[in-house]
């Protein structure tokens, strides 16, 4: 009985829906059509009521899906197991890093990790930190150099602190002063990164803090926000990598100016356990331990 058709049963029988279902396992609706028939084949037994319109299960599905649900979770433990085992014997390192890895200092530890290293393999594997905190979640990968994360479960290395700075049309109010205040923020509209990222979720600290309710007009990408910042319709924060890498290519319609007080973030890397690491991770580690942030 092969355990994929059986996940693929367990999927199934809870959205009760096979569009649904061949789209969360990445499978065409005949695919999976076929691979269900085959394991009512397999079991003797028709698991699912259909109709032209809907199914639901049967009365011998509703037995089964007890313990297929059981086969398909021991099934991942024991996929997870033997992943995690051939990483710990293997001489590979992925490691998985947020978008615009140049500007924290990746490449400076990356480049020393292999020169010291040369019998070991390093891969990168670039994601966005949604795509990343899945990775890690479900322990596809055991390092990830990313912003600090709010959460304490995670194991985090920092590596570099800086701060956010603000994006202002060069004809705004603002373009000429030397530092902006939480007070000169809280009267603009404002472009903020992408909800529930760290930088976002950076800024709204330092305005809670303040006391201030800010005034979002856009929440996106980081070149959604300088492109309406250049057409004038508000201020945007970025960190500051980025505002400069910005401002350097000469746009006349942007400037860059400090937030006072400032607001910092740190850029590091989360790792898991060491009793889970291998050796190669382990000698990645202690390498990248070298460059840490010292408190």
């Amino acid at each position: 009985m092969d355990t994929r058709y059986i996940r693929e049963f367990v999927i199934l029988a809870d959205c009760l829906s096979y569009s649904e279902a061949a789209n969360q396992l990445f499978i065409s609706q005949s695919a999976l059509s076929k691979h269900i028939m085959t394991l009512e084949k397999e079991v003797g037994q028709t698991l699912f009521k259909r109709t032209t319109r809907s199914i639901e299960l049967s009365d011998a599905g509703s037995i089964f899906l007890h313990y297929a649900t059981k086969i398909a979770l021991i099934d991942e433990d024991c996929r997870i197991a033997l992943d995690a085992y051939n990483r710990r014997r293997n001489k590979t390192v992925t490691l998985a890093v947020i978008q615009n890895p140049e500007y924290y200092n990746l490449a400076k530890y990356v480049v020393a990790f292999r020169h010291a290293n040369p019998e070991l393999t390093l891969n990168l594997v670039e994601e966005d930190e949604k795509g990343m905190k899945d990775l890690f979640d479900r322990k596809e990968v055991n390092l990830i150099a990313t912003f600090e994360p709010d959460l304490t479960k995670y194991n985090f290395m920092p590596m570099v602190e800086n701060s956010v700075v603000a994006l202002v049309n060069s004809s705004s109010h603002l373009a000429n002063k030397e530092s902006i205040s939480m007070h000169d923020l809280s009267e603009e509209r404002l472009l903020l990164p992408k909800r529930n990222s760290t930088m976002s979720r950076v800024c709204l600290q330092a305005f809670c803090e303040a006391g201030i309710v800010p005034d979002i007009f856009y929440e996106g990408s980081s070149m959604g926000c300088t492109e309406l910042v250049k057409e004038g319709l508000g201020t945007s924060l970025h960190a500051r990598e980025f505002a400069s890498a910005v401002v350097s290519e000469g746009d006349p319609h942007l400037r860059m100016v400090e937030v006072d007080p400032p607001i910092h973030y740190r850029y590091g890397i989360v790792y898991r356990d060491e009793s889970e690491l291998s050796e190669a991770e382990h000698a990645f580690l202690r390498l990248a331990r070298m460059y840490e942030l010292q408190k």
